[in-house]
């Protein structure tokens, strides 16, 4: 018998990516961030709840530090750090 071939689950859509870069690159400063930030948490939110087998990539590693009430500040500013170096200087 050969191997079944698993569907990989979709990816992240990309307004949902560009939400959670806003809040990463928003300064706490930033009169916008409450707003970035429900955005966020409401992107996160619905891939997880509608992708079983969720991808773990930077984006997810990020808000999974943010949407929490017991977050690791450590993995949470790692985290924000690799995000923005992924996206570079096309910040949102």
């Amino acid at each position: 018998m050969g191997m079944v071939k698993q569907r990989l689950p979709a990816p992240m859509s990309g307004e949902d990516r560009r939400a959670i870069e806003r809040y990463a690159a928003a300064g706490v400063h930033d009169p916008s961030i409450d707003m970035f930030r429900t955005a966020a948490v409401e992107a996160f939110r619905r891939y997880l709840r509608d992708t079983p087998k969720a991808r773990w990539n930077v984006h997810m590693k990020f808000m999974s530090e943010i949407d929490t009430k017991a977050p690791d500040y450590g993995l949470r500013a790692m985290y924000r750090r690799q995000l923005l170096e992924e996206i570079g200087p096309k910040l949102p």
